[in-house]
C-alpha cells in the first residue's frame, strides 16, 4: 500500500497499518514526507459569544501546517458530573471554527486537567476511564488505536514523522491518568472559579514550603511505571533526527504555586535522568496549561515552549482595568512570556537542519521565537534545573494588597461621586505588622537568591564547557 511504502505506518505507532482508515489516510499524506510545519496549542473554551473566540483556530486553518496537536484543555468543564464533561467536548468538536480546521488539518494530542474533569484533576476523577474513551472520540482516533486497547490505563503515545535522516518523533506524556496530587483537597467542584483556584495555589505552595523534603524523596506519582518504562523504551531506540517532549504542564519552570514538573520530583529526576543517559538529538520540550506563552532556557540554552491561550490568554480575557492588574501576575517570567491569545508553531528546515519553536499572536505574527539545530544534544543541560522558591504567583489577596498600598492613584482611589469605580475590599494582611514582617522575609529571600544566583552561574559555566567538549568529540568522531 502506498502510504506503508512512504512510511505513513508509523503515524500512529504500535497499530497495524492494515487499520490505517482511508479517510485519515488521505488527510495525512504528507506525512509521507518530512514535515515543514506543525502547529500546537491548549486552552480552549466554548464562551456564548463563540464567533470573537476562534480567531487562533482560524488563524492555524490558514497557516496549513501538516498536523495540529492539543497539548491539553480542549474544552472546560464548567459543571460537576460526567454528563457536564461530554458536553464541554461536544462544545469544541461541533464549534464551526473546529469543525473546518479538522477537515483540512489532521488533530491529535494529551489531555490535561479541564479536558478530563475539574481544576487540577487527577486519578481521583469519577469515571476515569470512560472519560479517556470520550476524549479519544473527541480527537477521532481509530478503533484500533492502542490507547483505547482496555488493559490501556493512560493516553501517553508517540507519533513519528518522515524517513530515515529526516525524521521526528514526538513523545506525548500523560501527567494526569495516574497522578496522586501530594495535597489534600476536594476538588471535585472547582472547576476554574477563581476563588478555589487561588485556594489551591495557596495549598500548593504551603505543602511545598512545608513537606518539600518529605515528597522530594516519594516514590513516583505522577507518570506511574508503565509510562516511565515505555518512555525509556521508546527513547532509546529511536532514531529521529528531532525529539520532541510534550506535556500537559510545564517541564522547567520554577513557580512553587503553580502546576509543573517541580512538584513532582522522583517523576522529574527519572525523566532527567532517561533523557541525560541517551542524550537524544534535537531535544525540544513544549507545555500548555498556564494561559500564556512562555519559554525557557537552562544555561543561556533555550529548552522548552510553552503556548497556552487559543483563547484563554490571561490578559485577552481579562481586559478589564480593574481585573488587569491581577491577570498580570500570572503571566509568567516578564520578558520571556506573551500574556494575550496564542499558538505554537513548530517549523522543520532540512536544509539547514533547524526548528524554529515559535508562539504566534491572534495575528499570526511570532511573539517569542527560538532555534534548535538538529545536532545538538543538549540534554546534558538538564542538569542545571534547580527547583527554587522564586518569587510565586501572588494569590487574590495579595493583588488586592498591591492595589491598596497604591490607592494614592486616582484609579484605585474609591470617590462617592465616582461609583463606577468598585471599592478595593479591605485586607488584614495591609496591617503595618504584616507589611513589616514581609519586607524582612523578602530581603532574607534575596540574600538567599543572590547566593543561589553565584552558585547557577558556576554550575551554568562548567555545564557550558561540558557540552562544548561533548560536541567536538561527536565532531571529531563524526569525521
Amino acid at each position: 500500500m502506498l502510504y506503508r511504502a512512504f512510511g505513513l505506518a508509523s503515524i500512529l505507532p504500535h497499530c497495524s497499518a492494515d487499520f490505517l482508515p482511508q479517510d485519515r489516510m488521505l488527510r495525512t499524506d504528507k506525512m509521507s514526507e518530512p514535515p515543514t510545519k506543525i502547529a500546537f496549542g491548549s486552552c480552549f473554551k466554548q464562551y456564548k459569544d463563540g464567533a470573537k473566540q476562534t480567531k487562533i483556530l482560524e488563524r492555524i486553518t490558514e497557516e496549513k501546517p501538516e498536523m495540529f496537536f492539543w497539548t491539553g484543555d480542549a474544552a472546560y468543564q464548567e459543571k460537576k458530573g460526567y454528563n457536564n464533561f461530554k458536553l464541554a467536548l461536544n462544545q469544541t468538536k461541533y464549534n464551526p471554527a473546529y469543525q473546518k480546521l479538522i477537515a483540512n488539518i489532521p488533530v491529535d494530542g494529551i489531555w490535561d486537567d479541564h479536558d478530563l474533569g475539574p481544576n487540577d484533576a487527577d486519578r481521583n476523577v469519577a469515571r476515569i476511564q470512560d472519560r479517556r474513551k470520550d476524549f479519544l472520540e473527541f480527537l477521532g482516533v481509530p478503533a484500533t488505536d492502542p490507547r483505547l486497547h482496555p488493559d490501556m490505563k493512560a493516553l501517553y503515545f508517540t507519533k513519528e514523522f518522515g524517513p530515515q535522516g529526516k525524521k521526528v518523533k514526538f513523545f506525548f506524556l500523560d501527567t494526569r491518568t495516574e497522578r496522586k496530587t501530594y495535597y489534600k483537597y476536594d476538588r471535585s467542584k472547582c472547576f476554574e472559579a477563581m476563588l478555589c483556584v487561588m485556594y489551591e495555589n495557596e495549598l500548593r505552595a504551603k505543602k511545598y514550603r512545608n513537606d518539600r523534603l518529605v515528597y522530594e524523596n516519594a516514590e513516583s506519582e505522577m507518570l506511574g511505571e508503565e509510562q516511565h518504562e515505555w518512555f525509556e523504551k521508546e527513547l532509546k531506540n529511536s532514531d529521529a533526527d528531532v525529539h520532541i517532549v510534550v506535556s500537559g504542564i510545564q517541564i522547567l519552570a520554577t513557580d512553587m504555586k503553580m502546576e509543573n514538573w517541580m512538584h513532582w520530583h522522583a517523576d522529574r529526576r527519572r525523566l532527567f535522568r532517561t533523557l541525560k543517559e541517551v542524550n537524544p538529538k534535537g531535544l525540544i520540550f513544549l507545555s500548555g496549561d498556564v494561559h500564556h506563552a512562555e519559554y525557557f532556557k537552562l544555561g543561556g540554552t533555550y529548552m522548552e515552549m510553552t503556548s497556552s491561550g487559543i483563547n484563554r490568554g490571561n490578559l485577552s480575557e481579562n481586559p478589564e482595568w480593574y481585573l488587569k492588574p491581577i491577570a498580570e501576575q500570572f503571566c509568567g517570567v516578564k520578558g520571556q512570556n506573551y500574556c494575550l491569545n496564542n499558538y505554537g508553531m513548530l517549523e522543520f528546515d532540512w536544509k539547514t537542519r533547524e526548528v524554529k519553536v515559535s508562539a504566534r499572536g491572534e495575528d499570526g505574527k511570532e511573539k517569542l521565537s527560538w532555534i534548535r539545530h538538529m545536532d545538538d544534544r543538549v540534554a546534558v543541560l538538564l542538569d542545571l534545573y534547580q527547583p527554587t522558591y522564586v518569587k510565586p504567583s501572588p494569590s487574590l489577596s495579595n493583588a488586592f494588597m498591591n492595589m491598596s498600598l497604591h490607592r494614592h492613584h486616582s484609579m484605585y482611589r474609591p470617590r462617592r461621586h465616582n461609583r463606577h469605580v468598585p471599592k478595593v475590599p479591605s485586607n488584614p494582611q495591609s496591617s503595618p505588622k504584616v507589611i513589616e514582617a514581609r519586607l524582612k522575609a523578602h530581603k532574607a529571600s534575596l540574600k538567599l537568591a543572590v547566593q543561589a544566583a553565584k552558585r547557577r552561574r558556576h554550575a551554568e559555566r562548567n555545564a557550558r564547557l561540558k557540552l562544548t567538549a561533548h560536541n567536538a568529540l561527536l565532531a571529531r568522531n563524526a569525521r
